[in-house]
């Protein structure tokens, strides 16, 4: 019974490491990511609080906010969708660790 415990537990806390690191990673790079879209919106408000149709200047300047924010709401979503995919993960190797440990547990 000792040693199939001492395996899943060392298979639990490696994966818990490296899940919980590889977590900040993505939580960190969502934060930058954030950051980055709301600086960009509210350069966007700005320059469309400006904006005169008929000036080709401001209607360049507003075009190249428009081609910063879009991207960045882009990689913000794509950043939201892999933690949730980490955090589901992480569930799902948990909840099979339990499991493993209560049969193992049971079966003595």
């Amino acid at each position: 019974m000792r040693v199939p415990l001492t395996l899943i537990y060392q298979e639990v806390t490696t994966f818990l490491y490296r899940a919980v690191s590889d977590t900040l990673l993505t939580v960190d790079q969502m934060e930058a990511a954030r950051t980055e879209y709301r600086g960009a919106l509210l350069w966007m408000r700005d320059v469309s609080e400006h904006l005169d149709p008929d000036a080709e200047k401001r209607l360049h300047k507003f075009r190249l906010v428009r081609s910063v924010v879009i991207p960045s709401a882009f990689l913000q979503a794509q950043l939201l969708s892999t933690l949730i995919s980490d955090v589901e993960l992480n569930c799902k190797f948990n909840k099979r660790a339990l499991d493993t440990a209560r049969y193992l547990r049971r079966r003595d």
